[in-house]
């Protein structure tokens, strides 16, 4: 009989978004560039120093005046100012990003709601947020900034009309639909037939991403991270390509399903790449470490913010440190695979987040390494809410 997905597992998941976000930021950052090179060296010998408490310290840019809230919105932390007179502060955790920020208030809003879900609603939390997020410039990219401030404009009328109309009506399919999305395969884990988990993807995804990229770019995230939870869950452990073939099951009968085919029908173009790319990371992985190189692995998978070109990445970071890779010098899997992500440089924060939010529900929050959460902003709350949500979707179940 197979065992369910523990706390440590859910706690796992969204702490490594926020590890992954939190680490990964400063090697994205072109003013943070010459401090926090990506070189395998350089990455290795940060999070060796994180793990002893010795973080390389740096300054991020704040705001000096915070904007009020949404009128009727769920604000879920407070704003905070720097505590100095210049124009940013000096760190004592590593920052989170935008990546965090969302992926938090979408947990709330699923742990708070009835099974009705109001995207109004989560409309309203992800626009509040943003306020409060402001003076601390989470990194938000301009054409969610614009969605979410129009958002409050209208009094969150029709709030899935927006996002149609970006990027000349084709709609964003940039990787903000992945980066957000691991709360979902938390909180569908005990729907058997994926509707709810495909379902709620889609709807999440439309408020500020409607490219059929965008959106499958979602599901194949949302997706991972369920194959992650329930293999990890298991005694005994698949090697990568097993893991890779049983999600590319599951991914290609997204299609082919009878509960699932009619509600992804309008975004089927936006399949095939991710498979193309499942394809790639298939062959790297039966070729071995020696098969492939990071610059390969940015020419074929990607390192940039479009969905296809970083979602499948962060997959691909996870399955290839399932064994050693002879350039990075760790037997810790979780740190292997945020290592991997970290070194390919371009978004690193959230290549970094969706990589560790993959690992993270497989091996768990308890083989973390040490200190990597602690160093985080808001370490506490995540796995505060990892654990609400882990209560509310287990309320009657025995684990």
């Amino acid at each position: 009989m197979s065992l369910l997905p523990s706390l440590n597992q859910w706690q796992g998941c969204l702490a490594g978004v926020l590890v992954g976000d939190c680490l990964g930021f400063p090697y994205e950052v072109i003013r943070f560039k010459k401090m926090f090179p990506h070189t395998i060296e350089f990455i290795e010998d940060d999070l060796e120093k994180i793990k002893i408490r010795q973080m390389i310290p740096y300054v991020r840019r704040v705001k000096k005046t915070p904007t009020k809230p949404a009128k009727g919105a769920r604000v879920t932390s407070t704003p905070t100012l720097a505590t100095t007179s210049g124009s940013g502060e000096t760190c004592s955790e590593r920052q989170y990003t935008d990546d965090t920020s969302m992926t938090i208030t979408f947990a709330k809003f699923l742990t708070e709601s009835n099974d009705s879900l109001d995207y109004v609603d989560l409309a309203r939390s992800f626009s509040a947020e943003f306020i409060v997020d402001v003076p601390k410039s989470r990194g938000y990219g301009p054409g969610v900034k614009k969605l979410l401030t129009k958002f409050d404009e209208v009094n969150f009328k029709n709030v899935f009309q927006y996002a149609t109309e970006t990027f000349k009506g084709q709609g964003s399919m940039g990787n903000g639909s992945g980066m957000r999305i691991s709360p979902v395969a938390l909180y569908t884990l005990n729907d058997p037939d994926r509707f709810r988990l495909v379902d709620i993807t889609i709807d999440s995804c439309r408020l500020t991403h409607t490219h059929p990229e965008g959106i499958f770019g979602g599901i194949f995230q949302a997706l991972a991270v369920r194959q992650a939870l329930l293999f990890g869950a298991k005694k005994d452990k698949p090697s990568a390509i097993e893991f890779l073939d049983a999600f590319e099951t599951e991914f290609k009968s997204v299609l082919s399903s009878k509960a699932t085919s009619k509600r992804v029908a309008a975004y089927q173009s936006g399949y095939q790449i991710y498979q193309d790319k499942i394809d790639v990371i298939k062959k790297f992985l039966k070729g071995g470490p020696s098969s492939w190189s990071l610059q390969k692995i940015k020419e074929e998978l990607g390192n940039k913010v479009v969905s296809s070109k970083s979602i499948p990445t962060a997959l691909f970071c996870f399955l290839a440190s399932f064994q050693e890779i002879d350039f990075i010098h760790t037997d810790n899997h979780f740190q292997r695979a945020i290592t991997l992500a970290f070194a390919l440089g371009g978004d690193t924060d959230t290549i970094g987040g969706m990589t560790g939010a993959i690992c993270g529900a497989y091996v768990g929050l308890d083989d973390f390494p040490e200190n990597f959460v602690q160093s985080c902003e808001a370490s506490g709350k995540i796995l505060n809410v990892a654990e609400q949500l882990y209560r509310k979707c287990n309320n009657s179940t025995e684990v």
